[in-house]
């Protein structure tokens, strides 16, 4: 659930919203068979909150970026709050033949914002797609 920036945060989680001709990547997480772009959370070990995010694309789709920055959301799920940083990359060639998908993963596409929708997504996924929808330029 979507909540103001609380007093206290339990969770750092990083995110980055991956697009190719208008389109968002998205994953599908085998364990809860739910659809969502690249994100995990911020480890002990990681230096700082844009080396995370880069190391989880690496990870997760063995691909190397550079994303931007885009915002901050929290979240309340299971009692923690979690501050949730966004990231974006927008790529200009298809870059369906280069993901491996890491082993939480069994597929990925590239959808719409209308497609997205109909897919069973994580709690207020589509909300973090909706705000870079409204912000698009």
């Amino acid at each position: 659930m979507i909540i103001s920036a609380p007093e206290k945060i339990d969770i750092l989680k990083v995110g980055c919203i991956i697009i190719h001709n208008n389109k968002y990547l998205l994953v599908h997480r085998k364990k809860d068979n739910k659809w969502c772009n690249v994100h995990g959370i911020f480890e002990d070990e990681d230096k700082s909150i844009n080396l995370a995010i880069k190391k989880k694309v690496s990870e997760e789709i063995d691909i190397l970026i550079e994303p931007m920055f885009f915002k901050v959301i929290y979240l309340k799920i299971n009692d923690e709050n979690i501050a949730y940083y966004l990231f974006k990359y927008i790529f200009n060639y298809d870059l369906s033949n280069k993901i491996i998908l890491g082993k939480e993963y069994d597929k990925f596409g590239f959808y719409s914002f209308e497609e997205a929708l109909k897919l069973d997504l994580y709690e207020d996924e589509d909300y973090i797609l909706k705000l870079n929808d409204e912000n698009r330029t």
